[in-house]
């Protein structure tokens, strides 16, 4: 009878993707407006995808739109935000901008789905 070495499993920790550091941080911003969960993150994580997949340094060629939420100069300056590749920065404004307008990242993306900007 042979017996086989016991096997240790090492743990790693994989270092996280430019996108879910993006994500979780986002995610981290919109807890405290409560839509960290179920259909309001849900928006939020397509509306994100459908402005700037995640990319927190998107820069739109043909206008001034940057950031993960894609904001114009006027809209940075507007809700008082810099305008910088500081995630955390930008997913405050964020919040900001879709709680003013649109009160819910449910109804911000269902304005986007039919207008094609927010």
């Amino acid at each position: 009878m042979t017996t086989e070495p016991t096997k240790t499993r090492v743990a790693t920790t994989e270092p996280l993707t430019t996108k879910q550091y993006n994500k979780n941080a986002v995610k981290g911003i919109a807890s405290s407006y409560g839509w960290d969960s179920g259909a309001e993150w849900e928006a939020l994580d397509t509306l994100i995808y459908k402005e700037s997949s995640w990319n927190h340094t998107a820069q739109n060629p043909t206008s001034t739109a940057f950031g993960l939420f894609q904001f114009l100069n006027q809209t940075w300056i507007g809700y008082d935000c810099q305008k910088n590749d500081d995630v955390e920065n930008q997913a405050d404004c964020g919040m900001k901008y879709i709680s003013n307008r649109y009160g819910s990242p449910t109804k911000a993306l269902s304005f986007h789905v039919i207008n094609n900007w927010y």
